[in-house]
């Protein structure tokens, strides 16, 4: 094993591990989902020891951004309904309400006739539970698949989230490229977990090209994320790999950092 490549996924790992597990499973009380995450840290810290693929503990970043999801688009339907004097809410916002309270039968009853008609948010939603083995049995061919539809929608969340698959195999087999391409995707759109993420594979040339300068302007958007975790992560990556580039390169990569401003999903 390269020693330089077991250092880099190693502090790849710190910097990620770093995330709060408190969003896995998206449920505080679920403690049977909590001591699952628990056991993946510890794996994925034996990963990293041993040099091996280190994304799992992206996993924490992947909840975080699922449950804010769920969180923020249940209750902005909520005060949307309650502005407009409406009594009951959509099934979206019921599943999700489900989804919230426990009830992953109802959740899952709920959410996959929107997903099969097309419904990029009910798909990622789907797309986590299979993944989670919330309202049916785990399944990563499942997870996959709907999160490929959402994704295939534009939607960032579900982009990530493939990243993340076909960094660690899951679902479909391993491929670096196609993780990277996702989480560019999502990156691209402004999701601060995949900017982290990308970051760390422009400079570890995992998947795309090692380029320093692309992974800095990465690591300083990650930077302004609202989540106090990833901020903390882009900048402590920013500034440490700072330390290795030369002034113009720096100059160029905060340049292009200024200047950077999302871009509009396309299939194209």
């Amino acid at each position: 094993m390269d020693a330089s490549l077991h250092t880099s996924r190693r502090d790849a790992l710190r910097n990620i591990k770093g995330l709060r597990p408190w969003a896995v499973g998206l449920r505080h009380r679920d403690e049977t989902v909590d001591r699952r995450e628990r056991a993946d840290r510890a794996v994925s810290i034996d990963d990293a020891a041993q040099g091996r693929s280190i994304g799992p503990a992206l996993i924490v970043a992947e909840a975080r951004a699922v449950k804010a999801r769920f969180t923020t688009l249940f209750a902005g339907g909520l005060v949307a309904l309650a502005c407009l004097g409406v009594a009951a809410a959509g099934p979206l916002e019921d599943g999700r309400a489900a989804y919230q309270r426990g009830d992953d039968a109802t959740a899952m009853r709920l959410l996959r006739p929107l997903a099969e008609a097309g419904d990029a948010g009910a798909q990622t939603d789907l797309g986590w539970m299979y993944a989670t083995g919330r309202g049916a049995p785990q399944d990563y061919a499942q997870a996959l698949a709907w999160r490929r539809k959402a994704a295939d929608q534009g939607d960032a969340t579900a982009q990530f989230s493939l990243g993340i698959m076909y960094q660690e195999g899951q679902g479909a087999p391993q491929d670096f490229a196609q993780a990277a391409m996702w989480t560019r995707k999502a990156a691209d759109q402004g999701h601060a977990g995949a900017q982290l993420s990308f970051g760390l594979m422009r400079r570890d040339g995992q998947g795309a090209p090692r380029d320093d300068v692309q992974a800095y302007m990465w690591f300083s958007l990650a930077s302004r994320a609202t989540d106090a975790d990833i901020r903390i992560r882009g900048t402590e990556n920013r500034d440490a790999l700072a330390a290795k580039m030369t002034p113009a390169e720096i100059a160029q990569a905060q340049r292009m950092a200024s200047e950077w401003k999302p871009t509009r999903w396309s299939r194209l």
